[in-house]
C-alpha cells in the first residue's frame, strides 16, 4: 500500500471554495485504477490547515492520478484557494 499525506493552508476567504476543490478530488480519485480511500482533516486549532491521507494500492497509481487531467483541472481552479502549495509526502507501508 502507498499513502500520500497532504497539508493544505487555506485563505479565510475561500474556505468553502478550498473545501470543495478537495471534495471533488476525492470524487475524482474514485475512477483512478488503485484508489483506496481518502481522508479530509480539519486541524482542531487551525480551521484553515486540512489534511488528506489518500491510500492507494501503490506508488504506481498514485503517479497515475498525480499525472492525469482531473488533479490539474482542479488544482487549476482552485489555485486561488491556497496559501501556498499543498505539503505532500509519500509513504511505502512495510510488514
Amino acid at each position: 500500500m502507498y499513502v500520500v499525506i497532504s497539508h493544505h493552508y487555506v485563505i479565510a476567504d475561500h474556505l468553502k471554495v478550498g473545501q470543495q476543490a478537495l471534495k471533488e478530488m476525492h470524487e475524482a480519485m474514485k475512477n483512478y485504477e488503485g484508489f483506496i480511500k481518502r481522508h479530509n482533516l480539519t486541524a482542531d486549532n487551525n480551521p484553515l490547515h486540512v489534511t488528506s491521507v489518500t491510500y492507494w494500492q501503490n506508488k504506481v497509481h498514485a503517479r497515475a492520478w498525480d499525472d492525469g487531467p482531473d488533479r490539474s483541472r482542479i488544482r487549476g481552479y482552485s489555485s486561488e484557494c491556497w496559501t501556498e502549495p499543498p505539503h505532500r509526502t509519500g509513504f511505502t507501508q512495510f510488514e
